[in-house]
């Protein structure tokens, strides 16, 4: 019996470095600018100031399956993703090794259950001002973004000398205005600002009773504003 578990064992790692070698080679294949960088041990990409963090500096603190459009609109898919909002940066992860794509994709979509999150490479040419990975609430004539960026701090404890490490986050909302990136608050006042020529649409909405107090609430007004 321990011959037949060690011989099974030994197929099943000879299986997953095929896996990983067609995976690789896939992507390469796709566009060879793309590189996938791990650390100097080919080990899962870690950062000690990540060590010992009230918070997470991730959308999911665990792998989810997702894929990926390359600036070639190239599309992998069934990738183990992971996006780093303190470094703006998305990471792959295959056969116990982590990667980070270089250059930035175009887009990708990170899966977790039912729910699905869309992101995608915005410049400062697109009217954003800082360039980095925005998800996409609304799309269509009306196109509604956010921006999560999340920081690392340190501050000593009260009577302490020790330092606490707490992931601070700071979202912002973007409404997508003749080329440009108008950021916005969730409420009335501020959406009749960046929706004035649209201003009719939304009384109808609002008149419906429909409240505008957080991002589901945002998430439906604009499906009515895009059907």
């Amino acid at each position: 019996m321990g011959s037949f578990n060690f011989i099974n064992m030994k197929l099943n790692a000879k299986i997953s470095s095929v896996i990983l070698f067609f995976i690789l080679l896939a992507v390469k294949n796709v566009n060879a600018q793309y590189q996938f960088i791990p650390d100097e041990k080919g080990k899962l990409i870690t950062d000690k100031r990540y060590e010992n963090i009230e918070g997470s500096a991730y959308l999911y603190a665990d792998w989810k399956l997702g894929e990926v459009i390359t600036n070639e609109n190239k599309l992998i898919q069934n990738l183990s993703l992971k996006y780093d909002q303190v470094t703006d940066n998305l990471l792959f992860q295959a056969n116990g090794a982590s990667y980070e794509f270089k250059p930035k994709v175009k887009s990708f979509v990170i899966k977790s259950g039912t729910a699905s999150k869309r992101y995608i490479y915005l410049t400062p040419e697109s009217g954003s001002g800082n360039a980095g990975y925005y998800e996409v609430l609304a799309d269509g004539k009306f196109k509604v973004y956010k921006k999560v960026k999340k920081t690392l701090l340190e501050a000593k404890g009260y009577n302490s000398a020790n330092l606490n490490k707490v992931i601070d986050e700071n979202k912002k909302y973007y409404y997508l205005k003749n080329t440009k990136l108008e950021e916005f608050k969730i409420n009335k006042k501020s959406l009749e600002t960046i929706l004035a020529n649209h201003k009719s649409q939304l009384d109808t909405y609002l008149s419906a009773n429909k409240s505008l107090k957080n991002e589901e609430d945002l998430v439906e007004l604009f499906k009515f504003l895009n059907q």
